[in-house]
């Protein structure tokens, strides 16, 4: 069996991608992502004259772009200005929805693990003036991210991938109509969760958080405005994209190009150019070369197809999106969601490609394969960042089996609301 092989490194890199570690000693997600993509090229699943056809630059460029914008709101203090602003609010309650809607909206534009890494400081800080357990605090920092990186390209690594497929003609636009509606119903539905399991702790009278100035968080004005300006100029150039090819069939920039072009606008224009580069989430990068190169390995060897194959059939489009719903949650459980969903449109593009309206399949695939982050801890690695960010700084964060708990619910029931409007906007769609 050719794909023999390809199960073994699969098994093996899955263990390590879960444990994370070989006795005392640590190894992370990305160096363990570069080795299964090297050993797929050895062994011969993917050819050497091919390497550089396999890896998606679209997306890296996409990625370093829009890291370099992130690195210059956080290297000036705006990004924790905008976090510090958004969560100090009067009440237990307020506070949390806050942490979940405030935070995750910020995810949307500014990609989830980012705001994962920023956001826990802030919300330990917010715990202890509060009285709220820094666990609860830090669960809704992690729902939150998770949700609100749904609606948007920006918002995680694989709803780029899914942008950038051949499939998805208006990105912006069709994540927008697709997808935010349903982000901000999950929003509420995830708030009402928490305030119904943690009643007890958070009905308690207001109090009151210090306020904070402009002044005292942000380090350099100059860098501040430079880079919201880059921001704003990529949601621009999307926009400017979806509006072009809707009228004259064509694009003026690829989203790659468009954040890596304001990412080297953002370089030109500031002197901390080395700052940035040493902010820029090179790991991710590298992960992403490895898993480009993986997942094409499981491709070639068979064993990708196979384990699509294995999962139970169901007709009709009610039928695919639950399929897809399913398949998502729980694979995203064992491989990631990035790596699933980059195996997930190798397997599905071709027969999307006949379907009327593939676009509710691929942003059923974006919000799928990115709630399952919110099930269990190795669903997404915004959840590892956060319990990693908050033990370096002492604090025990929330435990698996606490955050299952609770994720099942929020899961269960954001599930729910997303395919119900992703199904009536198909059949809306289908009867104009």
């Amino acid at each position: 069996m050719d794909y023999l092989p390809s199960l073994i490194i699969f098994s093996f890199l899955i263990y390590l991608i879960s444990v994370r570690r070989i006795k005392s000693f640590v190894i992370p997600i990305w160096v363990t992502m570069l080795w299964g993509g090297v050993i797929m090229v050895l062994i011969g699943f993917v050819e050497q004259d091919k390497i550089w056809s396999t890896i998606n630059f679209e997306v890296l460029a996409f990625l370093i772009g829009m890291f370099t914008i992130v690195a210059g709101m956080e290297k000036s203090g705006l990004l924790n200005y905008i976090a510090l602003k958004i969560a100090t609010r009067g009440s237990r309650k307020s506070l949390i929805s806050s942490t979940i809607m405030g935070m995750g909206l910020l995810s949307s534009f500014l990609v989830n693990d980012t705001i994962a890494l920023m956001g826990t400081p802030i919300v330990l800080r917010l715990a202890a003036l509060s009285g709220i357990r820094e666990r609860i605090l830090l669960m809704a920092l992690a729902y939150g991210v998770t949700i609100g990186s749904v609606p948007t390209p920006m918002g995680n690594p694989q709803n780029m991938l899914i942008a950038s497929n051949k499939l998805m003609d208006t990105p912006l636009i069709t994540f927008l109509i697709y997808l935010f509606p349903p982000t901000l119903l999950s929003f509420y539905a995830s708030y009402k969760v928490f305030i119904r399991i943690y009643k007890k702790e958070l009905d308690s009278l207001p109090f009151k958080l210090p306020k904070y100035t402009k002044e005292e968080i942000i380090k350099d004005k100059a860098l501040a405005y430079k880079s919201i300006g880059a921001l704003i100029l990529v949601v621009i150039l999307f926009i400017a994209n979806d509006v072009s090819f809707l009228v004259y069939k064509r694009k003026i920039a690829s989203e790659g190009f468009s954040a890596l072009l304001a990412g080297l606008i953002l370089f030109t224009l500031t002197d901390k150019r080395l700052d940035l580069l040493k902010r820029v989430d090179w790991s991710t990068i590298l992960l992403f070369i490895g898993m480009f190169l993986f997942v094409e390995g499981l491709w070639n060897s068979g064993l990708g197809i196979l384990l699509f194959n294995s999962m139970p059939s169901f007709s009709g489009p009610l039928g695919e999106i639950l399929k897809i719903f399913l398949l998502s949650l729980l694979a995203s459980q064992v491989m990631s969601n990035v790596p699933f969903t980059q195996l997930a449109l190798k397997y599905f593009e071709n027969s999307w490609n006949n379907y009327n309206n593939p676009q509710v399949y691929l942003t059923t695939l974006a919000a799928s394969s990115t709630l399952a982050g919110n099930l269990t801890l190795l669903g997404a690695a915004s959840n590892l960042i956060i319990i990693e960010a908050a033990e370096s700084r002492g604090y025990k964060a929330f435990k698996p089996l606490e955050f299952t708990k609770v994720g099942v619910i929020i899961t269960f029931l954001c599930s729910l609301i997303y395919i119900s409007y992703l199904y009536t906007l198909y059949l809306l769609l289908k009867v104009r």
